[in-house]
C-alpha cells in the first residue's frame, strides 16, 4: 500500500539524511550537498553537488540516493 506522508518533500529530506558520503561518514544533507528537493506525483527531483569536481564517488552517491528513496512506497521515481 502506498501511504504518502502529509508533507512528502519534508519526508524525502528526512530519508536523504540517511544517505552518507562514502568517503566521509556524514550525511549528504548535513554536508550541504543537496541544494533543493521537490516532490510531484511520486517523483522526487534533487539538485545536488559533490565534494569535488571530479569526485570519484559521484556514481556511488547517485545510486545510494536512488536506492534509499525508492525503498519508500510513495516514491515512484528519482531525478538527480
Amino acid at each position: 500500500m502506498k501511504t504518502r506522508p502529509d508533507d512528502p518533500a519534508a519526508a524525502a529530506w528526512t530519508v536523504l539524511g540517511e544517505v552518507l558520503d562514502p568517503e566521509l561518514p556524514v550525511s549528504i544533507v548535513d554536508l550541504g550537498l543537496v541544494y533543493a528537493l521537490s516532490f510531484d506525483e511520486g517523483r522526487v527531483s534533487i539538485d545536488l553537488t559533490f565534494t569535488a569536481t571530479a569526485c570519484p564517488c559521484m556514481e556511488f552517491i547517485r545510486e545510494d540516493i536512488e536506492d534509499r528513496l525508492l525503498r519508500e512506497t510513495w516514491i515512484d521515481a528519482v531525478e538527480i
